[in-house]
């Protein structure tokens, strides 16, 4: 789905000049600050001010966001506690397909979302508080995905899952523009998440936005948004070989030694 922003005001600041994201894309939001402001007001935690974000023929105005709008689209937060985790990860995702009544075979979907999430048919009657942190992020994502939103944003969601969770988040987000047309706006500071991942960028900065192809990652400018230190200090590592591939068995210990000394 194609989004305009049209001079949104948030806070009496002038957040969005009138810019626009292509539909079935894949958009990076980075900057130094008020990234999150943008997830907040698609989810209706947040209203406007002044302006409107229009979403093919509805929009997002001073009002907040129309019934219409809310199924279409899914907003998933860092912040676990925005979430209630007393409920079952079958009850959570039952809420979720409240906005999707076409289902036939409600328990085989939610098997189905579960799989393509990575987790599986015995997390269902499992209580969410009683999962790990990754677990969790996992239960939501399909919760999100299991309504079938036309659009999906994630604000910093890739924290706490680990590299092979990211690299299987990437590829399902990757599926889900692909194959059911999906716009997906990913609000963070990991550089190695959007670097093979984005098909173009949002840049916040003082304010304001502006559009940059997903190239400018490599540049020494983006670093004042994101932080590339991990990635910077890696390289530096193995360049000036202080963990030559030599004393290693394998590519695990190396990579174990190097965020040893990261860290």
């Amino acid at each position: 789905m194609e989004i305009i922003f049209e001079n949104v005001t948030i806070n009496n600041i002038l957040l969005y000049e009138s810019f626009k994201i292509e539909p079935n894309k894949v958009i990076g939001l980075i900057g130094n600050q008020n990234k999150s402001v943008l997830a907040k007001v698609f989810a209706g935690i947040k209203r406007i001010d002044d302006g409107k974000i229009i979403i093919e023929n509805d929009k997002i105005d001073l009002n907040g966001l129309s019934k219409d709008l809310n199924k279409k689209i899914g907003v998933l937060f860092n912040d676990l506690n925005l979430y209630k985790s007393s409920k079952t990860v079958k009850q959570q995702l039952l809420r979720g397909l409240e906005f999707y009544p076409k289902v036939n075979d409600s328990n085989k979907r939610m098997i189905d979302i579960l799989k393509k999430v990575g987790l599986n048919e015995n997390f269902l009657n499992k209580k969410i508080s009683k999962l790990s942190l990754g677990e969790k992020k996992k239960v939501f994502l399909a919760s999100i995905i299991i309504f079938n939103p036309e659009i999906i944003i994630l604000d910093h969601f890739e924290q706490h899952l680990n590299y092979k969770d990211q690299v299987n988040l990437k590829k399902l987000l990757k599926e889900l523009k692909k194959n059911y047309n999906k716009t997906i706006i990913c609000i963070t500071d990991n550089a190695e998440f959007l670097l093979d991942f984005v098909d173009s960028l949002l840049i916040l900065d003082n304010m304001k936005i502006k559009i940059a192809h997903k190239d400018y990652l490599t540049n020494k400018e983006s670093t004042k948004y994101i932080d590339m230190a991990p990635i910077t200090n890696f390289c530096s590592l193995i360049n000036n070989e202080i963990h030559p591939f030599m004393y290693y068995n394998n590519i695990n210990e190396l990579i174990k030694a190097v965020y040893r000394d990261v860290k």
